[in-house]
């Protein structure tokens, strides 16, 4: 199992140049896929000043998340996703190794 940490920028424009205020962002809506971006399901929304999201206790494969900002007047931004890919856990090597000579 794995925790993963996302982090990111805020914007400070919408899509035509104009400044967006802090105060005029609701939320970031995080959404997580677990075959490749083909299916997602929300996770969380994350409320502004926070500009991070930890996803706890994954399994070993490839994730996929989504991030979307949501305005005030329920505007959203285009997806944003980024994929990690969890490796296994190698295994310990043998111990207690002896060697005789016969």
């Amino acid at each position: 199992m794995a925790n993963v940490r996302l982090t990111y920028n805020l914007p400070v424009a919408r899509v035509d140049g104009k400044a967006l205020p802090l105060s005029e962002i609701k939320h970031v809506e995080v959404f997580i896929s677990a075959d490749g971006g083909a299916n997602f399901g929300k996770l969380r929304d994350v409320a502004p000043p926070a500009s991070e999201y930890v996803q706890t206790e994954l399994e070993a494969g490839l994730w996929v998340f989504r991030l979307i900002v949501v305005d005030t007047l329920d505007q959203r931004s285009a997806a944003v996703d980024v994929s990690v890919t969890i490796v296994p856990a190698l295994p310990n090597p043998v111990s207690n190794v002896q060697a005789f000579v016969e």
